[in-house]
C-alpha cells in the first residue's frame, strides 16, 4: 500500500463522515467539517491509496503550537500502521511550519490511541475533567503534548 496525503475537499465529506460516525461516540457534524475547510489556520487532509479513502486529520496551528483537533483511520483500515504514518506526516508538517509543540486530547479509555501517541513521543501532561460525552455520562480526556524539532 502506498498511502498519500492531500488536502481535504468537500467531495471527501461523505467518506469523512462515515469514518467519523464509525469512530466516535459523539461525532462531528457535516457542518463542523465544512466550517473547518474554510478556516485558514486549520489543516484538513485525507489519506488515500489509489483513490481509496483511508482516513482524515484536522489540525489547527496558532503561532508555534499545533493542535490535533480530529483524527481517524477508517475502521476497515486500522491495525495496518496507517495511524502512525498519518501522525508522522502531521508531525513533519508541524515542524516544517515552525511549531514547537503539538498537543491533543484523547479519551482516557482509548488505550490503543494513548499507546500510539506515547510511542511517538507524546507525554501525558494533564487531564480535562468530563471533556467527552460517554454512554454513562461524561469521560475525562488525557492531554498529551510533544516537543517538536524545529
Amino acid at each position: 500500500m502506498v498511502a498519500t496525503v492531500r488536502a481535504m475537499l468537500e467531495t471527501d465529506l461523505d467518506a469523512v463522515l462515515e469514518t467519523e460516525t464509525a469512530s466516535y461516540f459523539e461525532p462531528w457534524t457535516e457542518q463542523i467539517f465544512r466550517d473547518c475547510l474554510g478556516v485558514p489556520m486549520y489543516q484538513c487532509v485525507v489519506m488515500e491509496d489509489a483513490g481509496e479513502f483511508l482516513g482524515y486529520l484536522i489540525t489547527s496551528t496558532v503561532v508555534d503550537e499545533c493542535h490535533v483537533m480530529n483524527f481517524a483511520v477508517h475502521p476497515d483500515k486500522r491495525r495496518q500502521g496507517l495511524g502512525r504514518q498519518f501522525l508522522a506526516y502531521a508531525i513533519d508538517e508541524a515542524e516544517a511550519a515552525g511549531c514547537k509543540t503539538m498537543l491533543l486530547e484523547v479519551r482516557k479509555s482509548s488505550l490503543p490511541a494513548v499507546t500510539l501517541y506515547q510511542s511517538m513521543g507524546f507525554a501525558i501532561v494533564g487531564e480535562r475533567k468530563d471533556y467527552y460525552t460517554a454512554e454513562t455520562g461524561r469521560e475525562d480526556a488525557l492531554l498529551l503534548t510533544k516537543t517538536l524539532n524545529t
